[in-house]
C-alpha cells in the first residue's frame, strides 16, 4: 500500500469524483466476467506476498482487471447484492476507481463494468513514490461514510 498525504489523497479524490458525474454512461464497457475459482490457496498466496517497484511497461488484461476488481469490491450474492468485502451494516459505500494510461474509470460492481471519468492519465498524481506512476493500474478506493 503506498501512503499519501491526506491533502494529496482528498485532492485527487475530489478530482475523479468532479468528473465522475460529469461522463456519459455511453463511456462504460463491460468487463470480461471474473475468475471465481481457480489459482493458489490463500496461505500460498500469503506465503509469496512481496512488495514491487518495478512493473512491466504494459497494461493488465480485461480478464485480470476484472477478476481484481471482484476480488476487491465485486458481487459475490447475487441474491442479497452482498459484496465481496465487508461493508458497515451492508452501507455499501466504496467506489473503486482504476487509473491507467487510458485515464480514469469506475467500477460498476452490479454490472461488472468500468465508466470512464477522466480521460487522463493521473497514476503519476496519486503517489509521492516515483514508481507508482509506471504501475499497469493503481485502484482508488473512496468511501463515503
Amino acid at each position: 500500500m503506498v501512503s499519501v498525504s491526506r491533502r494529496v489523497f482528498l485532492s485527487l479524490a475530489a478530482m475523479v469524483a468532479a468528473f465522475a458525474n460529469r461522463r456519459a454512461s455511453a463511456d462504460t464497457s463491460s468487463l470480461p466476467e471474473a475468475a471465481k475459482n481457480g489459482g493458489m490457496s490463500l496461505l500460498e498466496a500469503l506465503s509469496l506476498r512481496q512488495s514491487t517497484r518495478l512493473f512491466a511497461d504494459k497494461p493488465i488484461d480485461d480478464e485480470t482487471l476484472s477478476t481484481l476488481l471482484w476480488c476487491a469490491f465485486g458481487i459475490n450474492r447475487p441474491n442479497s447484492g452482498g459484496h465481496t468485502a465487508p461493508s458497515w451494516h451492508g452501507a455499501m459505500e466504496t467506489e473503486i476507481y482504476v487509473a491507467d494510461a487510458r485515464g480514469v474509470r469506475k467500477f460498476d460492481p452490479d454490472g461488472q463494468a468500468a465508466a470512464t471519468v477522466l480521460d487522463r492519465d493521473i497514476r503519476n498524481a496519486t503517489s509521492k513514490e516515483s514508481f507508482v506512476g509506471t504501475a499497469p493500474v493503481v485502484l482508488i478506493y473512496c468511501v463515503d461514510r
